[in-house]
């Protein structure tokens, strides 16, 4: 979730950050760390367990300032379209609205860091308005402005974190990220959201712990040394950025970070939804 300035000469990339779920898999449950990398055998499990649509209901908080951020329920509803149009088609779930509820406050301009679990005004706005269990994904609108120099566009936690900080699951991400809101000049399609779910059921970043690290858990996104990035255009050609390991770059991994328009339609690995379904189920109750 980090956007990604290339310098495609020396292949050096200096990344700036838009997503702030960047934790390493020894700080997530220890049991998952152990025992859970996961394969394409996994995803054939999962698929003999059964084919049937999981409905996954969203308790959405639009939180707004007297500036921005107060989004229509029809711009919401798109925004789920967009989810449902990803998600239905990789791990047979339908996401549904179970309410809206509308708050003006400051904290539309204040939680704003990169770690939700110590940004005291994040967790103060998570607290108050959080509703449902494990099962419920509560996601926060918010207006993001350039916080002090991080493009951040949204954050998650994961579902390890639900037993410790119950009150703080869920995702904040800017509004201006969904269907048809400008931001920076350009006209979103809603993928923010669409990757922050990708953490809420259990990814990490495709490029998480680079070339050397233990990876994201996921045995088929091959090792990846940063984000791909890219300011503008998709990238051409393969992309190798650990050239001594097994498999090119998974550029348009929807845990990549590329332009939104560059992200295949339905860009999870099958281990990665298998890694989805299994740790959805495990600690939010999904059945699959």
């Amino acid at each position: 979730m980090l956007l990604l300035l290339v310098v495609a000469a020396s292949g050096i990339a200096n990344a700036t950050p838009w997503c702030g779920s960047e934790r390493p898999l020894a700080q997530l449950h220890p049991r998952v760390d152990a025992s859970e990398h996961f394969t394409p055998r996994h995803h054939a499990r999962a698929r003999a367990q059964g084919e049937k649509t999981t409905v996954v209901p969203i308790a959405w908080h639009v939180v707004y300032n007297k500036k921005a951020g107060n989004v229509s329920s029809a711009t919401i509803k798109k925004q789920v379209r967009k989810l449902n149009h990803v998600y239905s088609k990789t791990l047979g779930i339908k996401f549904e609205i179970a309410n809206i509820t509308r708050t003006r406050s400051d904290w539309a301009q204040t939680a704003l860091t990169l770690s939700y679990l110590k940004d005291s005004a994040s967790r103060q706005m998570r607290e108050a308005l959080h509703t449902g269990g494990p099962g419920t994904i509560n996601v926060y609108s918010l207006d993001f402005p350039d916080a002090r120099g991080i493009e951040l566009k949204g954050y998650s936690s994961f579902p390890e974190d639900i037993a410790g900080s119950p009150k703080l699951d869920g995702i904040s991400f800017d509004y201006k990220t969904m269907p048809g809101q400008v931001r920076n000049g350009t006209t979103s399609i809603g993928m923010t959201l669409v990757h922050e779910m990708g953490h809420a059921f259990g990814l990490q970043h495709t490029f998480v712990g680079g070339c050397d690290g233990e990876g994201d858990g996921v045995d088929d996104t091959p090792a990846q040394q940063f984000p791909t990035g890219y300011t503008s255009g998709c990238p051409v050609g393969q992309v190798d950025s650990c050239p001594n390991l097994p498999g090119k770059d998974d550029v348009s991994n929807i845990m990549n970070y590329v332009p939104q328009h560059c992200y295949r339609p339905y860009g999870f690995t099958k281990g990665q939804i298998a890694r989805m379904k299994t740790l959805s189920s495990k600690y939010r109750g999904f059945t699959f």
